[in-house]
């Protein structure tokens, strides 16, 4: 009876005992991390994330996860997070998160992919036809791969370009039309491409808005028309036919005095209804029939 008194007591001591041997042990020899669990969409070989993270072979016991997420994140460009905790006992799992291509930019004379989040992440394969749009008419020199492009847009006297796009993609991804190219060349006269359609909204200033009232021009007027949308304020809009013919072989007829010289008309439409116009389709007031411009641009 007396044995059995102490044996409860007998086994915590060697209980403790073992566990403060094997953290000892733990703690100077180390256990290693021998086994890593990696999870999420991965772009990258498991032997490159082990390596990269530097936790294969670490030891587990004095495991610095936050130093093995921030090399996933720096070193490999197409990550954009990464968790990483410690399993049971040699073992650890690894989490990744991927940016998501969203434009294409060209940087230093290379065309690169530029994620959602504004990040340069890889160059673009060549014969690629990924659905994403592409800037054109400037170079984003000095950005480097795994950099983000609001980073040097903040930097003193960088050009304007820099922040614009970083501000402007996400709007045109969710906008009403399918943009493929955006031509910056111009700050001040941004022509963004959809299909059959150039859209000028000219600077870059209540774009959300100046789409808007396009999309709703070109729905509602010139459907699967092909030509120019002209922004000139959000309640002033001009759709362009794009009326182009072959040239035809020169007509050595005189003119006759009494017959008006011909131009292709375009419909213009404001408050006293439809009249033509040779330049194109001047939106300021619809008919009285029709909704009024002001709720478009709404």
């Amino acid at each position: 009876k007396h044995r059995n008194r102490n044996l409860p007591f007998i086994l915590t001591v060697l209980g403790v005992i073992a566990v403060g041997g094997i953290l000892i042990w733990g703690f100077g020899s180390g256990i290693p991390v021998e086994t890593v669990y990696i999870y999420g969409d991965n772009y990258y070989s498991a032997e490159d994330v082990r390596y990269v993270s530097g936790i294969d072979g670490a030891n587990w016991l004095t495991l610095d996860t936050k130093s093995a997420e921030n090399n996933l994140r720096r070193r490999l460009w197409w990550v954009e997070s990464a968790t990483v905790r410690r399993g049971f006992f040699g073992k650890a799992k690894i989490t990744l998160f991927m940016q998501k291509p969203a434009a294409i930019v060209t940087a230093d004379g290379k065309r690169c992919l530029l994620s959602e989040t504004g990040r340069l992440i890889s160059g673009v394969p060549e014969d690629s036809e990924l659905p994403v749009m592409e800037f054109v008419g400037f170079d984003f020199k000095k950005l480097n791969y795994g950099e983000n492009i609001s980073t040097i847009a903040k930097k003193k006297n960088a050009d304007t370009r820099y922040a614009l796009v970083s501000e402007i993609t996400p709007i045109l991804r969710r906008s009403n039309f399918d943009v493929t190219l955006a031509d910056i060349t111009d700050y001040f006269n941004i022509k963004l491409t959809s299909g059959n359609l150039v859209i000028e909204v000219g600077k870059p200033t209540e774009l959300s808005e100046k789409l808007s009232a396009a999309y709703k021009i070109a729905v509602m007027y010139h459907q699967g028309e092909k030509g120019r949308i002209l922004i000139k304020s959000l309640n002033t809009a001009v759709f362009v036919p794009d009326n182009t013919e072959p040239e035809a072989a020169p007509d050595n007829t005189p003119d006759t005095p009494d017959t008006p010289e011909t131009t292709a008309d375009s419909t213009q439409t404001t408050a006293e209804g439809t009249q033509t116009a040779t330049e194109g389709t001047w939106i300021t007031k619809t008919a009285q029939n029709e909704p009024d411009i002001a709720d478009i641009a709404e």
